[in-house]
């Protein structure tokens, strides 16, 4: 029997090639096919499907890239219309939030209140709350707890308020304005003064407290406002590590040597306050009521001049003159103190009141130029921090200047002789403190930190 014919192998039929599937790409923004028209790549631009909590455990770190949301504005590339959304929860737009009605700002402000205003304002309020506790204060320990409290917060309000300043103002305004600042304190000063000598006279306790009391409240009167300025723009934020890491200033020398030649000149507050009281009384021919005139004849030239006399301060090298001339002011000063013990009466009291004069001179550029220069020469990103120990001078000035004071009464005329050589020496040395500032190597130049402070809006 014969077997049956073999079948011809059956051939499969071929395969028809697939059209090529679009790239589904992770980035909406890279274009799919470069040859397609725009509309029709945002068409083909989906995204795989998501696998799931489970699957995204079992995929390559690499692959679960492709399957992470997108912000909100690619949704619609991502999903056009007939398609389904995977994820409806994470691509929900989010409601708007409402948007408040700014409050109204000051002149020459901008975005809001920043740091250096609320400082400013926190120092106000401390010194408030440093008179409310001296008003009730009981026992010597506790009432010089709370003054070493007050002189802390009056010491930090300086630098504050001139780091302010100087982001408020422009660069040739800067001095000017801290003048009209030093003014309307010299005015508040002597109305203050005025005012609470009847009630300091009078014999009660809460006539006393009342005094302490008034001034806490306008120190809080005084902190709201300037805690409610804005700025034109949010300075550069400032990482600081340690409190100590602001002792890193006083490697500064040339900084350091600046707050040096400013304590020196500083020392106007000590010849007013003790210097001029102890030569009157020293002086048995000069009437005692010469003193109380001899402060209003300051109080009345500071009102009246130092925005004169910082006018034409307004950059480095006119702050340096200004503390060359305050230097041989304060010499001439000491040079007038000089008379003798035996002189004429009407000598003793020309010499003392012209001293009075000149010592307000150099009162007034200290102030002007010690303000330029130190805020010039202070790095932009460490200014409140220069400015401190900039402070320090002064603080340093307090504590040693009486002592210094009573050595030169002790030896007499020669001691206020001396005194004025190292007024002259102290000019002598303000002229080259500019480019001794200048050749700082990580210093930038004043120029260039003005350019870079935020303007008034």
């Amino acid at each position: 029997m014969s077997s049956p014919p073999a079948r011809p192998p059956r051939r499969r039929p071929a395969r028809r090639s697939a059209p090529p599937r679009p790239c589904v790409s992770a980035w909406p923004h890279r274009p799919v096919n470069p040859g397609e028209p725009r509309r029709a790549q945002g068409a083909r631009r989906l995204r795989p499907r998501h696998p799931g909590r489970a699957g995204l455990r079992a995929l390559h770190p690499a692959e679960r890239l492709r399957h992470r949301p997108l912000p909100r504005g690619r949704r619609r590339l991502l999903h056009p219309p007939g398609r389904t959304d995977p994820h409806p929860a994470r691509h929900r737009p989010r409601p708007r939030r409402r948007v408040r009605p700014r409050r109204a700002a000051a002149p020459g402000s901008g975005r809001g209140p920043l740091r250096g205003p609320r400082h400013a304002g926190r120092g106000a309020a401390l010194r408030a709350l440093c008179f409310v506790g001296l008003a009730f204060v009981q026992g010597p320990v506790a009432f010089t707890v709370v003054a070493a409290c007050q002189a802390a917060a009056q010491s930090i309000t300086a630098p504050v308020t001139q780091a302010l300043v100087g982001t408020l103002a422009d660069e040739g305004d800067r001095t000017r304005m801290m003048a009209v600042i030093r003014t309307v304190r010299n005015v508040g000063f002597s109305l203050g003064a005025l005012a609470a000598a009847p009630l300091l006279l009078a014999d009660g306790v809460w006539l006393n407290r009342g005094v302490l009391l008034g001034n806490a409240v306008a120190f809080v009167a005084a902190a709201v406002p300037v805690a409610r300025l804005r700025l034109a723009a949010a300075p550069r934020p400032v990482t600081v590590r340690s409190p100590l890491a602001a002792f890193g200033a006083v490697r500064d020398w040339r900084y350091v040597c600046l707050t040096a030649l400013n304590a020196v000149l500083a020392l106007h507050m000590t010849l007013l306050a003790v210097g001029l009281p102890l030569w009157v009384t020293h002086h048995s021919d000069v009437p005692d009521a010469l003193v109380p005139f001899l402060v209003l004849v300051n109080t009345v030239l500071a009102i009246a001049l130092q925005v004169p006399f910082a006018r034409g301060v307004t950059e480095p090298r006119s702050g340096a003159r200004a503390l060359r001339r305050a230097g041989l002011a304060l010499a001439v000063c000491a040079a007038l103190l000089a008379v003798p013990a035996g002189a004429a009466p009407a000598v003793a009291i020309g010499a003392v009141i012209l001293s009075c004069v000149a010592l307000t001179a150099g009162e007034l550029w200290q102030a002007a130029g010690g303000w330029e220069l130190s805020y010039a020469y202070a790095p932009e990103d460490r200014r409140t921090t220069y400015l401190s120990l900039f402070g320090l001078g002064t603080s340093a000035q307090d504590m040693a200047g009486p002592l210094v004071v009573a050595l030169v009464l002790g030896v007499g005329s020669a001691g206020w002789l001396a005194l004025a050589v190292v007024f002259v020496a102290a000019a002598l040395l303000a002229g080259p403190v500019v480019p001794l500032l200048e050749r700082r190597p990580s210093a930038p130049a004043p120029a260039e930190a003005a350019s870079a402070a935020p303007t008034p809006g």
